[in-house]
């Protein structure tokens, strides 16, 4: 099966959208928000939920005009022929699918089936282990390990690595697997990946299916590996611890020569306040020298005037 085109109208948050397919993969993308997981879930309803189910109610876009119901057509390639299947999701009488056929290229297509018809002529087509609607095995859930792996609900990741084949309704999507791994197999590239799978099992394990144990297997060769990278890693532990070591004995050497000129700091502003102070009682020394200097003079000068009074009053006496 590939997917060729997909048209959308009023389903969820779109409006309106066409897309075409081209071979190989393609890639939506854009900002979140923006509509692309709905273009899966819209591809999914067509493919696989009913037009009037209880789910295609979910369909509806939000505040819908009366008159407008969700529609999906999806054209498709399946068994040498291109398919149209095309549905519009409502209740009663507004639900319609209808599945058409063309086998000349999509030039002209003829109606295959329609209404309740469409789900099972769906399902025989997509052979992914979905039994018939109302059909032996058929079960409500439509939900099998091709639908969930290959049109996947976001936010449902871990329901793809729990999908198992064990709980399909029938062995078709089996098959179809199988069929596709035959396919794969005869692609020269997927041959030549098997062979050098096949040469690498066959040096690592025995023919019984034991681990080969010769020096040079590679199994053993890993483990000598594994043994030389668990060495070098208990060495870098023990480098990182003793470098932790240096780390924290250097922080603490800091904080002691931090100490230290704070020490120091304090040492050298309370040298310059004493040193200072010296100043001012070398000054005062200095002054009281004077001082007392000035005092001898004035009592020699004293003394003099005392004399020469004393000479002058005897001369006049005399």
């Amino acid at each position: 099966m590939r997917l060729r085109s997909l048209e959308i109208e009023h389903f969820r948050t779109i409006q309106s959208a066409q897309l075409v397919f081209g071979p190989g993969l393609n890639v939506v993308h854009g900002p979140n928000d923006r509509g692309k997981s709905t273009l899966t879930e819209a591809i999914r309803a067509a493919l696989l939920t009913a037009p009037g189910s209880a789910e295609a109610r979910s369909f509806a876009t939000w505040g819908a005009t009366p008159g407008q119901f969700p529609r999906v057509l999806v054209t498709f390639e399946c068994q040498d022929a291109i398919w149209q299947v095309e549905k519009v999701f409502g209740e009663g009488s507004k639900a319609k699918a209808y599945l058409q056929k063309s086998t000349d290229g999509g030039e002209r297509y003829h109606m295959n089936a329609q209404g309740k018809n469409v789900e099972g002529k769906l399902r025989e087509l997509l052979s992914w282990g979905l039994a018939a609607p109302g059909g032996l095995g058929a079960k409500r859930r439509s939900e099998t390990f091709l639908t969930t792996t290959l049109l996947g609900k976001q936010g449902e990741v871990s329901a793809i690595f729990e999908a198992s084949l064990d709980e399909d309704q029938n062995k078709t999507g089996r098959a179809l697997i199988t069929q596709a791994l035959d396919a794969l197999g005869q692609d020269p590239v997927v041959t030549r990946l098997l062979d050098r799978l096949k040469a690498s099992v066959g040096k690592a394990f025995a023919p019984g299916g034991g681990f080969k144990k010769a020096a040079d297997a590679p199994l053993v060769q890993a483990q000598l590996k594994l043994k030389e990278r668990e060495e070098r890693l208990r060495e870098l532990q023990e480098s990182a611890r003793r470098g932790k070591e240096i780390e924290d004995e250097v922080g603490r050497r800091v904080q002691i020569r931090e100490s230290a000129l704070a020490t120091r700091d304090e040492a050298l502003a309370e040298f310059e306040k004493l040193s200072s102070y010296a100043s001012s009682a070398a000054h005062r020394d200095e002054l009281a020298r004077a001082v007392n200097q000035r005092l001898k003079d004035f009592e020699r000068i004293t003394a003099t005037f005392s004399a020469l009074a004393t000479a002058r009053q005897e001369h006049l006496r005399a």
